[in-house]
C-alpha cells in the first residue's frame, strides 16, 4: 500500500476480498480490505445503496441491513448476514480516514440442492415438488 503525496492511498493499493464468491443464499459473506489497513471513518455501498457507515467506534446501518449488516470499525472488514440473491451486485468500500476506495462484486445463488420438478398429469394439470427449499 502506498500513499501519494496527498495523502491518499493509491489507486489498486486495497482491494476487497470476499470470504466466499459466490455465497449461497442464507449464508454470511465477509469483505475485508487486503492488504488490512486501519480506518477511522467509511461507509460500505451496494451500487448506489448505502449498506453501514462509521465513525471511530460507531456504526450506523442504513434501513433494509439493520441487524444484517455490520462492520469492523477498525479494519473496515463488512459482514453481511442471511444472504439473498437480491444481495448480489458491485460493493464499494469508501474511507474517509484514510482516503481511499475499494471495490468487488459478489454473486449470491439459490441453495445448493434446491430442486423444482414438474410432472404434468394431463393437458391442465401439472404439480410442482419443490425440495430443500430451507
Amino acid at each position: 500500500m502506498l500513499p501519494s503525496s496527498s495523502g491518499v492511498l493509491t489507486s489498486g493499493a486495497v482491494e476487497v476480498q470476499p470470504s466466499t464468491n459466490p455465497a449461497v443464499a442464507g449464508d454470511s459473506v465477509t469483505l475485508s480490505l487486503s492488504p488490512p489497513v486501519t480506518l477511522k471513518s467509511g461507509s460500505w455501498a451496494v451500487g448506489e445503496t448505502f449498506i453501514i457507515s462509521w465513525m471511530g467506534g460507531q456504526d450506523a446501518p442504513f434501513d433494509g441491513y439493520d441487524g444484517r449488516a455490520s462492520v469492523n470499525v477498525l479494519t473496515g472488514a463488512l459482514t453481511l448476514s442471511s444472504v439473498t440473491v437480491k444481495d448480489s451486485g458491485v460493493y464499494i468500500m469508501r474511507s474517509t480516514d484514510p482516503q481511499l476506495s475499494a471495490n468487488t462484486s459478489i454473486t449470491v445463488v439459490g441453495k445448493a440442492g434446491r430442486r423444482a420438478h414438474i410432472q404434468s398429469s394431463g393437458p391442465t394439470d401439472s404439480i410442482v415438488h419443490l425440495s430443500n427449499l430451507l
